[in-house]
């Protein structure tokens, strides 16, 4: 990422957004909950067409456990359905309007991603038939999600419909039928491109990223995305639609990982100081398989006494050759290959290794601290894994801590919740101050505590936004009965400040001499850490 991949001058003005129908939908179709517009505007027949799909693909997606995307064509426009599953018997359904409606065929189009990859398939069959090649092209437009988070979702689509409006021109043929698009992801493109020759393939891509990064004005603000793309092209790369975008995208995410703004080619050799991504992927994966993904824990203390309340984990990769991964390039990876849900599982593994060496000569109310991924945490196999984990007497429910992100936990069954916190396991809302929490649904949650994000903590000793930032959170917090912790505690001053704020725990280098290496090396555990 680059230092400053958003640009932003003022907050917008209002703003239109178009509408959504956020509908909660049981496993025989029921809707349980319903907000936002019910589009009286539609048809008969459009709205029994709406509730039908929806209704469908909720079932599917609860089904399958897997989220499902469609879009439908109604008069005037069109709108995008997709359904999320929420548990085994449930699922979150989301409209939203499309816009004016436009043929698949139409020059410079954007398709939903169930369009694009059926008729890339068809293009790469069609390919193959005339034994001509292909190139598919992913883009990561970073700075999008920092859009939504400091903003809102709402802006963030403005944001991304306006940038997708200018870069459209861009991917028109001369035959209609030749070149197209794809929105395949929350941030991400797929594109593709009938070019056989390398020259003319980055050519292509790099009009589009040129497009996609000018300035997009929305109201008042203006803001700057970063795109980065990655290529891989048929027969070199893979044969099929799904092979070639995994290989297009590994590549875009080692653009976006060296800040290249030249597009990256899959089969194409990394610069000597870094695997290619696609090689490190695998290596991630071999490392989940054979137990090498681990822990690090450091300690968090009451800011009052000193006393040690918690040991907190936080993911660790040593690459053999390449030395200490970072745990945001390694959650990159996972997440750009779908390997989110194994790194997680894998340091649940890690946690009942390192159990017994770190709260063994711990006080009964020190617990065991594990940052559980969004891939996993919104899964409906969480919930029984964590039994799993808990059901050994080394670890019971009553010494583990789960810390939840602030998206996450917007994101998470509020039964789930529930579930963890009867068991005896506390619950943590971490990285505070990233988004506007709704206050309803933290007075109702059964959290332990709320953790502020590490850059307003900080900064709250010189900085007076940041302080006011921390002291409102921490009021928050306390109002609602919560502990309020801190992480980023590294001196005296730091700790004071934010003990006079209110903040009651906190973790940090002030309290690195007490970290937990030695316990654990002592009994031949985790020796990578």
């Amino acid at each position: 990422m680059l230092e400053n991949p958003l640009s932003m001058h003022a907050p917008p003005a209002s703003h239109p957004a178009h509408p959504d129908r956020v509908l909660l939908v049981g496993r025989d179709g029921s809707v349980l909950r319903e907000e936002g517009t019910t589009y009286a505007t539609l048809t008969p027949p459009d709205q029994s067409l709406v509730d039908a799909t929806f209704r469908r693909i909720a079932q599917r997606a609860i089904k399958t456990r897997q989220a499902i995307e469609t879009t439908l064509a109604i008069a005037g426009g069109s709108l995008q359905l997709r359904a999320s599953p929420l548990g085994p018997d449930r699922a979150l359904c989301v409209l939203r309007a499309g816009g004016a409606a436009s043929g698949d065929d139409a020059p410079g189009s954007w398709l939903a991603r169930p369009a694009f990859v059926s008729r890339l398939q068809e293009a790469i069959d069609d390919a193959q038939l005339r034994e001509v090649t292909l190139g598919v092209a992913t883009i990561e437009l970073d700075g999008l999600a920092q859009v939504a988070r400091i903003f809102d979702n709402d802006v963030a689509r403005q944001v991304f419909d306006a940038a997708l409006r200018r870069s459209a021109e861009f991917i028109r043929g001369d035959d209609p039928g030749t070149t197209f698009g794809g929105v395949i992801g929350a941030t991400t493109l797929g594109l593709k491109m009938p070019c056989t020759d390398r020259h003319e393939l980055l050519a292509a891509v790099s009009r589009v990223l040129t497009a996609l990064s000018e300035p997009v004005q929305i109201g008042d603000a203006q803001f700057q995305l970063s795109p980065y793309a990655g290529i891989a092209e048929l027969g070199r790369d893979g044969r099929v639609s799904s092979s070639l975008l995994a290989q297009a995208r590994h590549a875009a995410a080692e653009a976006l990982a060296t800040a290249s703004r030249t597009p990256l080619f899959a089969s194409s050799a990394a610069p000597k100081s870094r695997a290619p991504t696609s090689d490190v992927a695998r290596e991630l994966q071999t490392a989940i398989r054979d137990g090498s993904i681990r822990l690090r824990y450091l300690p968090r203390h009451d800011l009052e006494s000193g006393r040690r309340v918690a040991w907190v984990g936080y993911l660790r990769w040593q690459h053999p050759l390449r030395g200490e991964i970072s745990a945001t390039e390694c959650l990159s990876i996972a997440e750009a290959t779908g390997l989110s849900k194994a790194l997680s599982k894998a340091l649940l593994a890690s946690v009942a290794r390192d159990c017994t060496a770190l709260l063994a000569d711990e006080p009964d109310d020190v617990r065991l601290s594990l940052g559980a991924l969004r891939h996993h945490v919104l899964d409906e196999a969480f919930v029984e894994d964590i039994a799993d984990l808990t059901a050994s007497p080394r670890l019971p429910a009553t010494r583990l801590e789960l810390r939840i992100s602030e998206r996450t936990f917007v994101a998470t069954d509020t039964g789930t919740l529930r579930t963890f916190a009867d068991a005896g396991i506390q619950l943590i809302v971490d990285e505070v101050g990233r988004a506007l929490l709704p206050l309803d649904r933290l007075a109702r949650a059964p959290l332990f505590g709320m953790q502020l994000d590490r850059a307003w903590a900080v900064a709250a000793s010189s900085d007076a936004v940041a302080r006011r930032v921390s002291e409102a959170a921490i009021g928050v917090a306390r109002a609602l009965g919560l502990i309020a912790i801190a992480s980023g505690i590294d001196d005296e001053a730091q700790r004071a400040t934010l003990l006079a704020l209110g903040c009651q725990h906190g973790i940090g280098d002030l309290y690195a001499g007490t970290a937990a290496e030695p316990r654990i090396a002592a009994q031949g555990v985790n020796r990578s850490i």
